[in-house]
C-alpha cells in the first residue's frame, strides 16, 4: 500500500475511535438518555461553526503569504508572523480534532439507530452517514495538509 492510502486508513480508524467508540460506550453505560446528552452537546451554534471554519482559512492565508512574500528574517515582523502562524497551526489542529469527533459520531449513529429503531435506519443512514463520510474526507485532507506544514518557529 502507498503512503496516502495508509494515512487515510489510519485517519479513518482515528475518526471511528475518537467519535464512534465514545458514542457506543455512552450508549452501553447510560442508554438512550446518555446518548441524547452527547448528541445534544454536538449541536453547536452557527457562530461556533463559522469560527471553526474561519481559523483554518486564516492559517492557510498567513502560511501562504509568509511563504511567498519576503520579510527580512531578522525583523520583528518575521518573528510576529511566525508566532501567529504557529498559534493558528495549533488552533487548526484542535479544530480538526473536533471535526474528527463529529465525523465519527455521524458515521456511527445510524448503526445505533439500527439497534434501537430499525424502521428509522434507512432515513437516518441516508442523512447522517453521508455527512459523516464527507466530514471524514475533509478531515483526512486537512490533516494530511497540516502534516506537511513545516513550522519555522518551534518552542
Amino acid at each position: 500500500m502507498n503512503k496516502k492510502t495508509l494515512f487515510s486508513i489510519r485517519e479513518l480508524i482515528v475518526i471511528l475511535l475518537s467519535g464512534g467508540l465514545p458514542l457506543f460506550i455512552a450508549y452501553k453505560l447510560g442508554g438512550l438518555p446518555e446518548l441524547e446528552v452527547i448528541l445534544g452537546a454536538l449541536i453547536a451554534p452557527k457562530l461556533l461553526l463559522y469560527y471553526c471554519s474561519v481559523l483554518p482559512i486564516v492559517f492557510i492565508v498567513f502560511y501562504i503569504l509568509e511563504k511567498y512574500i519576503y520579510i527580512n528574517p531578522l525583523s520583528k515582523k518575521h518573528v510576529l508572523i511566525n508566532f501567529v502562524i504557529s498559534t493558528l497551526y495549533e488552533l487548526s489542529s484542535n479544530i480538526i480534532g473536533i471535526f474528527r469527533f463529529a465525523s465519527g459520531v455521524l458515521v456511527t449513529l445510524p448503526f445505533l439507530v439500527l439497534i434501537n429503531e430499525p424502521s428509522l435506519f434507512k432515513k437516518v443512514f441516508s442523512q447522517f452517514f453521508f455527512y459523516g463520510l464527507l466530514g471524514a474526507v475533509e478531515v483526512i485532507a486537512c490533516y494530511w495538509w497540516l502534516s506537511k506544514v513545516k513550522l519555522k518557529q518551534i518552542f
